[in-house]
């Protein structure tokens, strides 16, 4: 037992001394003011649901109330999660609104990258003659930008950069902000006194810490209860999921 605690010991200190070295060595860190950072999250992809019948498509889906979200202009970010036919947590996702004019609503999903196949087969089991198209968002990219001692103050993004989305966290405002990015950019040239991970460690660090737990590897799909993963703490639509299983329970 001594031993096996000694050699994980080992392992944390090799890890935090490499991020350390990384930190102190890397040119956009020495240009840093402060210390928020920003991540590309590489587990994490982004489906597209866009058409006139989206709205009302998702409402029925999700624990949380699309309706809602989409009618509030100020509202840019919504967390929820998909439940199967027992009230048992499927997916947990980030919607996003974009491109949002005319009367064609259309979000982004961000969810586990390995989930996005069997997500999409769950989308598309329900769409029927719902008028809505769903497709995985290849040209675009997640980001999370963040600070582990809680204080952020950025500047805008510039108007030429490719940021598609800039909201905060829709969980905590701990979490920090979440971004849309086209592939290949970075948030680094769009904003100042911010630089770039190499990966995501010291975010999900960040996360764990506050009880967040994201990804099919943390919420195994079928296995859990929304509450037994935080959704009402994580404002995640608690009241609909309850609604959710009564009616689930009687199909």
């Amino acid at each position: 037992m001594f031993s096996c605690c000694s050699r994980m010991n080992q392992e944390y200190f090799k890890v935090f001394s490499q991020l350390n070295r990384r930190l102190f060595t890397t040119k956009i860190s020495e240009k840093c003011a402060g210390d928020v950072k920003c991540s590309q999250l590489r587990k994490r992809g982004l489906l597209k649901v866009k058409g006139r019948d989206s709205v009302k498509f998702l409402q029925g889906l999700v624990t949380n109330d699309v309706e809602s979200f989409h009618n509030d202009e100020e509202r840019k970010t919504l967390y929820a999660m998909f439940l199967n036919a027992s009230g048992r947590t499927l997916y947990d996702v980030v919607f996003y609104k974009h491109d949002n004019s005319g009367d064609v609503p259309a979000f982004f999903l961000e969810c586990d990258s390995n989930a996005i196949p069997d997500l999409t087969k769950h989308l598309k089991m329900f769409k029927l003659r719902a008028k809505v198209d769903i497709f995985h968002a290849e040209d675009y990219q997640p980001w999370v930008m963040f600070s582990t001692s809680g204080a952020m103050d950025i500047k805008n993004a510039s108007s030429s950069s490719d940021v598609s989305v800039f909201e905060q966290d829709p969980r905590l405002e701990q979490l920090g902000f979440r971004m849309v990015l086209r592939k290949d950019s970075s948030p680094c040239v769009c904003f100042e006194d911010v630089y770039e991970t190499g990966d995501t460690y010291e975010h999900d660090v960040h996360r764990a810490k506050l009880g967040v737990c994201e990804g099919v590897d943390e919420i195994p799909p079928g296995s859990a209860l929304p509450l037994e993963y935080n959704i009402a703490y994580l404002n995640g639509g608690i009241h609909l999921h309850f609604i959710l299983i009564i009616y689930t329970s009687q199909l």
